[in-house]
């Protein structure tokens, strides 16, 4: 199952939050490699389309996850 199918699996009920869920999800991705280090996350508003959430519960999942130094930012080159 892809981790974009997974997205829409979060739970709305969980202690994690909802940001949590996502890095925990793409972070899976990445460990899986499912996510290489050439592959595109989706952008925010439609990562937040996929997820069911709010674009800046998608905003934070980025941030945190360029945090952790797993991903990488260029605006405008997906």
């Amino acid at each position: 199952m892809s981790y974009k199918d997974q997205l829409s699996d979060l739970a709305r009920d969980s202690e994690r939050s909802l940001t949590q869920q996502l890095v925990d999800t793409i972070t899976a991705a990445i460990e899986s490699g499912e996510l290489g280090p050439e592959g595109k996350l989706p952008p925010t508003r439609e990562l937040a389309e996929l997820a069911g959430v709010n674009h800046l519960t998608a905003v934070r999942a980025y941030r945190r996850l360029r945090e952790l130094g797993l991903v990488t930012a260029h605006v405008g080159r997906g």
